[in-house]
């Protein structure tokens, strides 16, 4: 799989922002209609998708087939949600006034997803961003680049039958070239970042410097607190689950025991 170079990374993103003009002025049913097409369509294809995602990164294909599921029930979820969040009253300050919210998209979202679930970490983070008005860019891991690749290709068919495109752009290639373009893009006023603590303070810290924000989601040292009336039967269980079940491949993998 070819990685993107600095012209693919200004063309994905200028795509983006031109989408972008469209896309948060469209109704919030007409969003919720595409949402729930592409929702469909990767059930649909599951089988090839979990498959894909299997041989990429080693998963076991019963739990492929649970990230079709993840991202295909977080665009339906988030897609009629997207009717309800409009705004709030809020109590005036002054006499004979009105305090009206209206909350806003941001604009065009850079999303980098890692490795471990690189379709059910995409849901969470296109899902909520498409439902608001904004438009993304997607840079997954370089570990499992066909798995996205895959994704995009069935995007790019919803889109074409609703007649709309650049809503959803994917780039190839690793963290300190692809990733780090895509953290100092002023274009770029927020980026959801999944990954290492390490990789997060960096991020964290350099788009800060130009006064975008940022959502992350780190790595933890996930505890098992083991209390003296515990059922150590079902304890030692739930240990070996939590730290080898599915072989330390996720965030909340338990990492220490506390024990009484």
């Amino acid at each position: 799989v070819p990685d993107s170079d600095k012209n693919d990374i200004d063309k994905a993103v200028s795509a983006a922002k031109t989408a972008y003009k469209d896309w948060h002025i469209m109704s919030a049913g007409d969003r919720r209609d595409l949402m729930r097409e592409l929702a469909t369509k990767s059930r649909e294809n599951s089988k090839k998708l979990a498959k894909t995602i299997s041989m990429e990164m080693g998963k076991p294909l019963p739990e492929a087939l649970d990230e079709i599921d993840t991202i295909a029930d977080f665009l339906e979820y988030y897609g009629e949600l997207s009717r309800d969040e409009v705004g709030r009253i809020v109590a005036p300050v002054e006499m004979k006034t009105m305090s009206l919210v209206r909350y806003e998209s941001v604009g065009v979202v850079g999303c980098i997803i890692p490795w471990n679930y690189p379709l059910a970490l995409m849901g969470w983070k296109l899902a909520p961003a498409l439902a608001a008005g904004n438009t993304v860019v997607m840079k997954p891991s370089e570990i499992t680049p066909l798995t996205a690749v895959a994704i995009q290709n069935i995007t790019n068919q919803v889109m074409a039958e609703h007649e709309t495109r650049g809503i959803f752009n994917l780039l190839v290639g690793n963290g300190p070239s692809i990733g780090q373009t895509l953290v100092d893009d002023k274009r770029i006023p927020l980026i959801s970042f999944t990954g290492s603590i390490s990789t997060g303070r960096k991020v964290s810290k350099q788009v800060a410097t130009r006064l975008g924000r940022t959502i992350l989601e780190l790595g933890g040292n996930n505890a098992i607190i083991v209390t003296q009336d515990a059922d150590i039967d079902l304890t030692v269980k739930a240990v070996l689950f939590g730290s080898v079940g599915t072989a330390g491949q996720r965030c909340t993998t338990t990492r220490r025991l506390i024990v009484h």
